[in-house]
């Protein structure tokens, strides 16, 4: 009886609120009275300009917005392509149910009053050049730095050694608001590390460039858009946030805060930020490794404290409506600790021999700053002008001891010891001009421009052996080493985009040329103390878009990409690691080429599928190889062609109002083939292929009173690292909460990355007399808070934005997308 009486109440009461209930609904159409489908639908609160509902158009291009209160409201329709909408105030009784006027979109560029509407940027962004990957808002970001972001963009795969590939391919451009940092991997991954979420906006990723864009970079380019204050006056930002692993290895903290603040009115915007993060960084290793009859067997940990400061600053002067002239300075000050330490266990044709302990115990200091001077001339009718100067300096500091002890068996006595330190010191001097141009032509759009670059980097090695004897280092001449690498690059290039009925046609021609000079100043005998090149290349590109109507979108494009070898890879010298490996240079390494194809299908400006495929020949690779009868070595070779098919599916989708959905997936067939066989060697060619599928998913929840849920994760299945490791699978799960309050200036949230702390890479490899498998991780599981609050003027109204000609060349002083260090997932 108590069942039916409350199935009554609840039945009687939904009555009652459907009777209360409004409801607004339209149509939505073109000019040529073709109903839109998909189309973004707002219902705005009159008063407030706040939005009350959201919704899209169905496949008829109607829209129905309920259940709604009384009151006064507009409504707003945006669609890709088409002018945004906005209708006239009315008002809605209680259980009223209006039809509007019929919505009639536009193509023409029509700019409306700002209004500001609290709704999400999509997580995914598929555009015709590129594709958008929205980290602003995202909640499971917070407390996350750029590298490990990045690991999330689509078609993206960060490894354990912090190598980026893209759509399986590596050579990925990693540009910072348009331009990059010549930096190692390693350092280009301590930046990114020290970058924070609360810092960017979205990445770009641009799979096959225009010739507007330098030739380096047979991946593609992966632009990570910082956030900008967009205001009208005064106003700024703070962020404050702390992380704890949660383990079961060692466990550390790390804290991080931001400000960022912007003044603007009609002649000057002044603007600047500063990001500080302290903690230490956590990663551990394991191997295995036979040659010719011994077995290593290795467990190594690394602790290292650090502090990064990150800044901003620069100024723009808006001379007239046309013109703007602009100022920027920023950089980075990173000093840290390494504290690493390893044990390995030595076995002679299945005989103990001994233990070596290990220790590697340093300081680093990594410094940069940049300085732009941008003239932009734009006349609003298709001409413009973009001229940018710059310089910028890197400058790292290494200093480490590295004492080596093998043990007996039982580690209770010394059998040997000795100890070797090292100071690396290294300078990156690059200053480059950049001249770029457009104009209309006929129906269409003519690109031109120049660019001159020199780059100049110094590397100072000094190896120093102590004297157990006297306690004193000595220094050994033998592997001490000064390396300079002189580089100039001058470029010209055109392009030209035109629009004809339902087709789009891009072409353009890059012309570079390179001059290079590598001097190796040591008195350690080398193959060659002295490298010079010259070569001159084209790079074209030709793309076509098609789109019969708006709900089909089809591209095919292609480019021909170059990437020049690291500037520390072409150092001719022995780095010794410890006692049993050593990393050696390799001044003959050629520039590698590709070729790059894809076809892509696009629906209804969500759901986007991408064939690709791409040719590599003299691509650089990291190999693993022995020296003697216990050594091992790492170098980098070119190896003769890889050859990678890949397909792209991504599908972002909205089961309810409240819950959205994004999928992203790949599939990549790679091939690897070389032969490095010297005179009398076998076991040394390699012909390898793979197939290998990863696959990304977020989901959103929206709630009511300003409360979200995310639940993410990611999966990468078996595959080739490199020329030769095969990869382990790797996946990870996270989740997040956040709470929008203070009329949506302070936001808290809460999240957990690696919940199951599967975040652990691993592979092997079989290379000649070499036989290894390692794998290892990071404090990947870890509990994140953080706090945001936004005060002042927030209207938006957008500062420009500006690449610099820092391009490539900041980035190339030994990598930061190439293959260095061991096989990995992604971290």
């Amino acid at each position: 009886m108590r069942y039916h009486i409350t199935l009554f109440i609840f039945f009687a009461f939904t009555q009652l609120f459907a009777q209360q209930a409004g409801l607004v609904k339209g149509v939505v159409s073109d000019a040529e009275n073709k109903n839109i489908s998909f189309a973004s639908v707002y219902l705005l609160n009159a008063e407030k300009n706040s939005l009350v509902k959201a919704g899209f158009t169905n496949e008829k291009g109607v829209y129905n917005l309920t259940p709604l209160a009384a009151g006064s409201y507009y409504v707003k329709v945006e669609f890709a392509g088409m002018a945004p909408y906005q209708s006239e105030k009315f008002t809605l009784a209680a259980g009223e149910t209006k039809e509007l006027t019929p919505v009639v979109m536009t193509l023409a560029e029509a700019k409306l009053d700002e209004v500001k509407i609290r709704a999400r940027k999509p997580l995914i962004e598929v555009l015709p050049d590129k594709t958008v990957f929205n980290v602003s808002g995202n909640t499971n970001a917070i407390g996350e730095n750029a590298l490990d972001l990045l690991r999330k963009a689509p078609g993206v795969i960060v490894d354990n050694n912090d190598n980026i590939t893209l759509l399986g391919k590596s050579g990925v451009q990693v540009f910072i608001d348009g331009k990059p940092s010549p930096l190692s991997v390693e350092d280009l991954a301590q930046m990114l590390r020290g970058m924070q979420s609360d810092q960017i906006e979205s990445f770009e990723i641009i799979t096959n460039p225009s010739a507007r864009y330098d030739a380096q970079g047979n991946a593609g380019i992966i632009n990570i858009r910082l956030k900008k204050d967009k205001s009208l006056g005064a106003n700024a930002n703070i962020n404050l946030g702390f992380a704890r692993g949660v383990t079961p290895r060692p466990n550390f903290n790390r804290y991080n805060g931001s400000i960022t603040a912007n003044f603007r009115n009609k002649k000057v915007n002044v603007f600047g930020n500063y990001t500080g993060v302290i903690g230490t960084r956590y990663n551990f290793f394991i191997s295995e490794r036979n040659q010719n009859g011994f077995e290593f067997e290795q467990e190594r940990e690394g602790r290292s404290p650090f502090t990064n400061s990150n800044f901003k600053a620069g100024v723009d002067y808006f001379i007239n409506d046309n013109s703007t002239i602009g100022v920027m300075v920023n950089g980075f000050y990173n000093p840290g600790e390494n504290n690493d330490s390893s044990r390995t266990t030595i076995y002679n044709n299945g005989n103990f021999e001994s233990n070596l302990i290990a220790l590697s115990i340093g300081e680093k200091t990594n410094n940069n700053i940049n300085t732009n001077i941008n003239y932009a001339f734009n006349n609003k009718k298709g001409t413009t002008w973009n001229v940018d100067l710059d310089y910028g300096n890197f400058y790292l500091l290494n200093e480490s001891a590295q004492p080596n002890s093998f043990f007996n068996e039982s580690i209770t006595e010394v059998d040997s010891f000795n100890q070797f330190n090292t100071i690396a010191e290294r300078s990156i001097d690059i200053g480059t001009l950049k001249i770029d141009h457009e104009r209309k032509l006929k129906k269409g759009k003519l690109g031109a421009g120049f660019k001159s670059a020199l780059v100049r980097t110094d590397n100072d090695f000094r190896f120093l052996n102590l004297n157990q004897q006297t306690n004193e280092l000595e220094q050994d001449d033998n592997r001490t080493n000064r390396f300079l690498y002189d580089e100039m690059i001058t470029a010209l290039y055109s392009t030209y985009q035109v629009r004809i009925k339902k087709w789009g046609i891009e072409a353009g021609l890059r012309v570079e040329n390179t001059i290079t000079n590598g001097v190796s100043l040591s008195a350690q005998e080398v193959e060659l103390d002295s490298v010079r090149r010259n070569y001159t290349n084209l790079f074209p590109n030709l793309g076509f878009t098609y789109s019969p109507g708006r709900v089909h979108m089809y591209k095919l494009s292609y480019s021909r990409r170059i990437d020049r070898p690291r500037y520390q890879n072409l150092n001719p010298f022995v780095y010794q690691i410890d006692q049993l490996s050593a990393r050696v240079g390799n001044p003959f390494l050629l520039p590698q080429y590709s070729h790059n194809v894809q076809a892509s299908y696009t629906y209804k400006y969500r759901y986007t599928a991408t064939l690709s495929y791409s040719h590599t020949t003299d691509l650089f690779t990291q190999l693993s190889d022995t020296s003697g009868e216990r050594t091992s070595i790492f170098t980098t070779e070119n190896l003769e062609s890889r050859d990678v098919i890949g397909i792209n599916v991504s599908a972002p989708i909205s089961p309810t109002k409240w819950w959205s959905v994004y999928t992203n997936a790949n599939l990549n067939y790679t091939r690897n083939q070389g032969n490095f066989n010297l005179e009398g060697e076998t076991g040394k060619d390699i012909d390898l292929d793979a197939v290998r599928f990863s696959i990304f998913q977020q989901q959103t929840f929206n709630l009511n009173g300003g409360w979200s849920i995310e639940l993410s994760g990611n999966y990468t299945s078996p595959g080739i690292w490199g020329a030769n490791y095969l990869s382990q699978d790797f996946w990870m799960v996270n989740t997040g909460v956040q709470k929008r309050f203070l009329d949506n200036k302070a936001v808290f949230k809460v999240a957990l990355s690696d919940i199951f702390y599967s975040g652990q890479w691993g592979g092997r490899q079989e290379f000649g007399a070499l036989s290894s498998f390692a794998t290892g991780g990071w404090q990947s599981r870890e509990l994140r808070f953080n706090f945001t609050y936004n005060f002042g003027n927030q209207k938006v109204k957008k500062s420009r934005r500006r690449k610099t000609g820092l391009e490539e060349e900041s980035k190339r002083a030994n990598g930061g997308g190439g293959q260095q260090g061991g096989p990995g997932g992604g971290r």
